[in-house]
């Protein structure tokens, strides 16, 4: 019992990782396009495939309820820190976002999957809303990569994603749909030529 006590402290922080990654092995991915656990609320958007009438058939058997939504670092970490509203104007009015995220190809056409701001609605802000609370209500989307060696299970490749490709709102749009003014939004700078969001997410990736 003692020694099975002392493994489970060792494995401790390798399986919180995995949880916080969204692990396949642990719990099998979700599809929000055919919602199956009641606890993920992902809104589709745009749900409409490249060619009209090639949308998929449900799987079948249906996945089941205690599928994995999406990557909670992602949901948790990743998005925030793309917006950084902390860092922006809109933190005087206290803006925050609450992010959700959901698995899925990022090549898919069949439907598309893009991230969207669902609150405020487009073309809209916090303050143009007139919103008391700003909240951005968002969705990103997310790839895990795995190594092709993992299937063969010899315990001699890595089993975490080498990879979240993920897609993500532009720091410049969150910060419009927090009610930041134009004139305060230098596309370039926050998002064209920006080369050290995507270092910074991986960075702190590597710390937690």
């Amino acid at each position: 019992a003692a020694a099975i006590a002392a493994t489970g402290d060792i494995v401790a922080p390798l399986l919180d990782g995995f949880r916080m990654e969204g692990y396949r092995h642990l719990e099998g991915a979700c599809n929000s396009d055919f919602p199956s656990n009641p606890t993920c609320g992902y809104p589709k958007y745009p749900n409409r495939c490249l060619v009209p009438g090639t949308y998929p058939s449900a799987p079948s058997p249906p996945l089941p309820s205690d599928c994995t939504c999406g990557s909670p670092w992602v949901r948790d970490r990743a998005h925030a820190m793309m917006g950084a509203l902390a860092e922006s104007p809109a933190a005087a009015w206290g803006a925050t976002m609450a992010s959700n995220d959901a698995f899925h190809d990022v090549s898919d056409v069949r439907p598309f999957h893009l991230p969207h701001t669902f609150s405020p609605a487009p073309g809209k802000s916090c303050k143009t809303a007139g919103l008391a609370n700003c909240i951005l209500n968002t969705t990103t989307v997310t790839m895990p990569v795995y190594n092709v060696y993992d299937s063969l299970d010899t315990g001699l490749y890595p089993v975490a994603a080498t990879e979240l490709r993920t897609k993500m709102k532009s720091r410049s749009a969150l910060w419009g749909s927090a009610g930041v003014n134009a004139s305060a939004i230098d596309f370039k700078k926050l998002d064209q030529d920006n080369l050290d969001t995507c270092s910074q997410i991986n960075a702190a990736a590597y710390a937690w």
